[in-house]
């Protein structure tokens, strides 16, 4: 009998985000792939082609050969019996020292304001000036500026702090803003050497000499002006480059620098923009033109001037009240239709990842969708958090000790000499070291890219590979390159009898390598005979598939 052989691809553009939405695929085309899709769209040539490829994964992400397991490192450990930690929010003082910051809601409507400070040893997270029960009523915004030097956050409608470590004494110090009723203003942001304060109708902004002086003046140039093109309730001003974003539930207006004393932004209505609901639904961490936005319309590319649909089957996918996860050890799908939407945040990290997490618990998020924007493709993370951000390790500093630097190697001091390491230590960030995942107890993981880690725990499924439409396939051997010498690995071959349902997986036998020794080599080959109308292919565990061989022959009619 004729046996048919193919390479596995492994580099469409396209990602269904779950894997109910991928039909059925053909090897050998018939009548109904005469269709050129490039006739209606130029943007995704390879799209809705029928052509098996990756339509489910997990903890993987692309590279420029294929995709790539990744896993997860601690960088800060959790505080035990606590599970109230939401976001983390990266802070400094005067002196350039980092630290990371995270609000805990706790019962009665008070907080612990969690910080870390890499100078406290034993390094782990302390509650610094909590407040008492009763401040709040329900999450409060907290957001942050950054100016000529000095970090504050603002607390919503409490008022304006902060952070200070002296001689040990850590605590967050409150910042009068001069003209201002703290109980009004929702948060604050910066733009040109101004701070910007914002309710929810009006901004404000600054003395442009002083950055806490908010009193109106002819002199000073601190004033402020309503927001004549909102349509909604302010909820947030996030920064741009030469200006900000002010967003409201219903629109976006932007505020581009003037030069004017008196007047120095100029506002004007977003075209094509829509509204938001949460500060957390922009990217606006990035030092970039232009935000990522979740809206009321979807996601959208916003700059001052225009917002642009982006990803419109995320959009879809995000609405659709629908989650979907695999089970590693039962090797099978869980499909879940929901009576609400999945909650979800983003954030843009190292101008070049754009990670939208999401979940269906309150309070936190279970897996993260990541669109690299350097390989144009997607990868998926699978970890519980409350927050993704981009991490930068917080910097130790003052007089230490030889034992006070056990866990830092050479490579992490980069940019620290020697006269430094008793005032202040440099910590290197490091590309591919930034992802940072906080989760309710306080620990703070990243992810790990490494090629050779043994310790991912990656999911990558490939299919329907499908001979042509009137026969059904007969699986033989499949070869596969590369999986991580000595990890835990494992593939499964997933067959359907209608072309939809899968059947209990099978784990081929192991046959080979390329040094005939098989668990020892990179490269992996299994036969099995299974027959269905559609194959597909499940990797578990640590692996780099940058190439994959599928050799069957044809089974009967339908």
């Amino acid at each position: 009998m004729t046996q048919y052989s193919a390479r596995v691809n492994l580099s469409a553009a396209n990602y269904p985000f779950s894997s109910s939405f991928w039909g059925r695929t053909i090897i050998v085309g018939g009548l109904d792939m005469n269709f050129n899709r490039q006739v209606q769209s130029t943007e995704d040539t390879d799209k809705d082609r029928g052509i098996p490829q990756i339509f489910y994964g997990h903890n993987i992400v692309p590279t420029g050969q294929g995709f790539q397991s990744i896993g997860y490192d601690i960088q800060i450990a959790g505080l035990i019996g606590k599970t109230n930690f939401d976001r983390a929010i990266p802070i400094k003082d005067v002196n350039d020292n980092q630290f990371l910051f995270s609000l805990g809601l706790t019962d009665g409507g008070g907080s612990n304001n969690y910080i870390f400070d890499a100078s406290i040893v034993p390094n782990f997270w302390n509650s610094v000036s909590p407040f008492p029960a009763g401040t709040f009523n329900k999450k409060p915004t907290v957001t942050t500026a950054y100016i000529r030097g000095n970090q504050y956050l603002y607390f919503e409608k409490i008022g304006c702090f902060q952070y200070q470590n002296i001689a040990g004494v850590q605590s967050l110090v409150p910042v009068v803003l001069a003209g201002l009723v703290a109980t009004n203003i929702i948060g604050i942001t910066q733009s040109n050497g101004y701070m910007i304060a914002f309710d929810g109708r009006t901004i404000y902004w600054s003395n442009a000499t002083l950055e806490t002086d908010f009193v109106p003046s002819l002199q000073t140039g601190a004033g402020s002006g309503a927001v004549t093109d909102a349509k909604g309730r302010v909820v947030a001003c996030l920064p741009l480059i030469n200006g900000f974003v002010i967003y409201t539930v219903r629109n976006a207006v932007g505020a581009s620098y003037s030069g004017n004393i008196r007047f120095p932004f100029t506002l004007k209505e977003i075209a094509g923009s829509n509204g938001i609901t949460d500060v957390e639904q922009v990217t606006f961490e990035a030092n970039s033109s232009f935000h990522y936005a979740l809206t009321s319309a979807g996601v959208q590319k916003v700059d001052k001037i225009q917002a642009v649909e982006l990803f419109p089957e995320l959009s879809d996918f995000l609405a659709g009240e629908i989650f979907e996860d695999f089970n590693e050890v039962t090797i099978q799908f869980l499909l879940t239709y929901l009576t609400s939407q999945v909650r979800t945040k983003i954030v843009f990290i190292s101008s070049r990842y754009l990670v939208i997490s999401y979940g269906v618990t309150a309070g936190s998020f279970t897996h993260a969708l990541a669109y690299d924007f350097a390989f144009k493709r997607w990868g998926k993370f699978k970890i519980t958090h409350v927050d993704c951000f981009e991490f930068s390790p917080p910097n130790f500093y003052g007089i230490r000790r030889y034992i006070d630097l056990l866990g830092n190697n050479y490579i992490s001091l980069a940019g620290t000499s020697y006269s430094l390491l008793s005032i202040q230590q440099s910590v290197a960030q490091l590309p591919k070291k930034n992802i940072g995942f906080l989760q309710q107890d306080g620990t703070m993981q990243v992810v790990n890219f490494d090629f050779g880690s043994k310790t991912h725990d990656g999911v990558l499924i490939i299919g329907k590979f499908q001979h042509e439409r009137t026969r059904r396939i007969i699986h033989q051997t499949s070869e596969w390159e590369n999986r991580v010498q000595g990890a835990n690995y494992a593939y499964y071959i997933l067959a359907t009898e209608d072309g939809k349902n899968f059947l209990p997986a099978i784990s081929p036998t192991i046959v080979s390598d390329e040094v005939n020794n098989p668990g020892i080599g990179e490269n992996v080959k299994g036969e099995a005979r299974v027959d269905g109308m559609n194959i597909s292919f499940a990797h578990v565990g640590s692996f780099h598939i940058i190439s994959g061989v599928m050799n069957w022959t044809l089974g009967g009619r339908r």
